[in-house]
């Protein structure tokens, strides 16, 4: 057997080799995806996605639906508002922070603020005010700062990522990392946003 053969019979034992690794992994791929989307593991991934999705409904009818409106009297609230700021204007109302637009609050009619409670959690949601600008005078509203309402629709994109990912779900990386987030950031997340709406 010359050199060219013994090389021959080498990279044919190799090539034989690297087939067979690659189908070990394959099979040990296919297995681990199993084991994540049967069982357990992928019961307790659906109860998360069901629980999202009820929390973004909740959430989205209430940033749409209005509840209860009341007067806020001169002296019920305080605010902040540099002279010659262009920034926000900040509003305390109790422990709520509520941030309107420094140019709508240029020429403020005081006893005409109004806080807005949301229809379902009843928490603060936005304050509103008469200011005179130009033109006639018109109501301005401002969500409360750091709320679901402020970042409206960021909330509700997060809610939604473990239900794509259930839907979408496909045997590669991309999958696993979503699937890993979902359980370790998204579920915490909205357990959290719901500890605070209670």
């Amino acid at each position: 057997m010359n050199d060219f053969e013994k090389r021959k019979e080498h990279l044919a034992r190799a090539a034989a080799m690297l087939q067979k690794k690659k189908e070990e992994d394959a099979i040990a791929e296919q297995r681990y995806y199993d084991r994540i989307t049967t069982g357990t593991p992928w019961l307790v991934f659906r109860i998360g996605v069901i629980f999202c999705l009820l929390l973004n409904v909740l959430i989205t009818i209430d940033y749409f639906v209005d509840g209860p409106t009341s007067n806020l009297p001169v002296g019920t609230y305080e605010f902040d508002r540099p002279l010659y700021g262009k920034t926000n204007t900040i509003v305390w109302v109790g422990d709520d922070i509520f941030t309107p637009y420094y140019k709508d609050f240029v020429s403020v009619d005081y006893a005409s603020f109004q806080l807005t409670q949301s229809y379902l959690f009843n928490k603060a949601k936005y304050i509103s005010f008469i200011g005179h600008t130009m033109g006639e005078p018109e109501r301005f509203k401002a969500y409360e700062r750091i709320s679901i309402f402020d970042s409206f629709p960021l909330a509700q994109l997060l809610l939604m990522i473990p239900f794509l990912v259930w839907m979408l779900k496909r045997k590669s990386p991309f999958f696993n990392f979503m699937r890993m987030a979902c359980l370790f950031l998204i579920f915490p997340g909205a357990v959290i946003i719901l500890v605070f709406l209670l």
